[in-house]
């Protein structure tokens, strides 16, 4: 399982695209907000076969 960390994005603080890896990932506000309350917690990358476009999917909040 691919996931990605707020680290990862280099702290992005305004929603819109970035890259990670290979992948264009479209930040929302929510996601952000996510980081901000739990900075070192990762979301799952969700990968299309066909696009470089990936989602975020599933939170996991840190231990």
């Amino acid at each position: 399982m691919l996931t990605v960390s707020w680290r990862d994005v280099a702290h992005a603080k305004t929603p819109g695209p970035v890259s990670f890896k290979e992948y264009s990932l479209d930040l929302r506000t929510e996601d952000i907000a996510r980081w901000v309350e739990d900075p070192d917690g990762r979301f799952k990358l969700v990968l299309s076969e066909t696009q470089p476009q990936a989602q975020l999917g599933m939170f996991y909040p840190s231990l």
